[in-house]
């Protein structure tokens, strides 16, 4: 017997083929379970989604695949294959932060050897800056930010006495090169 087009036949318990390959409803129990679009986090987590045709309500299955068991391993995987290539990176240490021993022998094992003038270049002394030097240097015209950068930088020699202080405010000295001077870590006269 054959039916005529369009009318759908019962196959089992008087539902369709079709009806059979849907899933059912879990609100009204309807075979119009319709299978949304999968975008990327549904597929990397294994989840279907889906609406009813006939109440509306969305459902979301997990659904297994091999993409559930591939994923967090690759992401471990990933994330140790980082972590082992930030470790053989070498830490970056600025030149200010060596001391000159320590810059002497990381030229060393770099470059296999220094001659003696660039020994004598890594060890150059820090020169010594006093109140005379400061007051040169003000009435040379050079810069606050200049002179505070050279207390901050120089071995500092400064006399910090009430007197020596007064000279300073008498030849114009801004008040934040006093206060930078008295600041410094300085060696008594």
């Amino acid at each position: 017997m054959s039916s005529p087009e369009g009318v759908r036949t019962p196959v089992r318990g008087g539902l369709t083929a079709a009806q059979l390959k849907t899933r059912l409803c879990g609100k009204c129990g309807s075979h119009e379970l319709h299978r949304k679009p999968l975008t990327l986090f549904t597929r990397i987590f294994s989840l279907g989604r889906y609406a009813c045709g006939r109440c509306a309500n969305r459902q979301t299955k997990f659904r297994p695949s091999m993409a559930t068991f591939v994923t967090p391993v690759a992401l471990v995987l990933l994330a140790f294959g980082v972590r082992y290539l930030i470790l053989l990176v070498p830490p970056t240490v600025r030149p200010d932060q060596l001391g000159a021993d320590d810059a002497l022998s990381r030229a060393r094992t770099s470059a296999g050897g220094l001659s003696t003038f660039e020994q004598m270049i890594i060890r150059k002394p820090q020169s010594t800056l006093n109140n005379a030097a400061v007051i040169k240097l003000w009435q040379a015209k050079v810069g606050t930010d200049v002179i505070l950068r050279m207390i901050r930088t120089s071995v500092p020699d400064f006399d910090v006495s009430p007197t020596a202080i007064i000279e300073l405010k008498e030849a114009g000295v801004d008040e934040s090169i006093i206060l930078a001077i008295i600041d410094a870590p300085y060696n008594v006269r």
